[in-house]
């Protein structure tokens, strides 16, 4: 590489890192928010399904009686009906939800860019301080971007 072209090749160089650095971000903050949510999802779903299965138990009849008046249900079992219809699909939420992050192995994915985020910011501050020439640079951004997880 001569040296009239080692200027701007550092600026276009630093600017692809920026680039993907850019998009790691959005990555990183649309896998954030999808874990949250799902952790979200399972956490409020698994509490208020428990709460509805054992609601009869704890509060006997007096419970399923009140419930039954005061959403004007014919009687008490239908109460019953209702609570483990509602247990039911708010387990199978937590489940799904709970499955659907070990699925998309979120919390690695998560990690894992990051990581590959610090690297990028280590590797612009070694090409703009001169610490690497571009074209050591261009073979580490190469491997950098080997390792960045597919978005989506």
């Amino acid at each position: 590489m001569n040296v009239e072209s080692g200027g701007s090749a550092k600026s276009r160089l630093l600017e692809m890192i920026e680039r993907r650095q850019a998009e790691m971000d959005t990555y990183l903050a649309e896998k954030r928010l999808l874990a949250e949510r799902l952790h979200r999802v399972t956490m409020l779903s698994s509490a208020v399904s428990a709460l509805a299965a054992a609601g009869p138990g704890i509060g006997g009849s007096a419970l399923t009686d009140t419930l039954g008046d005061f959403f004007r249900l014919p009687a008490s079992l239908e109460v019953w009906r209702l609570l483990c219809l509602a247990a039911m699909l708010l387990a199978g939420a937590a489940a799904y939800s709970a499955r659907r992050l070990a699925a998309e192995d979120l919390n690695q994915g998560i990690v894992g860019a990051a990581a590959l985020t610090k690297e990028l910011e280590d590797l612009a501050t070694l090409v703009e301080f001169g610490h690497v020439d571009v074209d050591a640079a261009v073979g580490l951004l190469r491997d950098i971007n080997a390792r960045v997880p597919a978005s989506g």
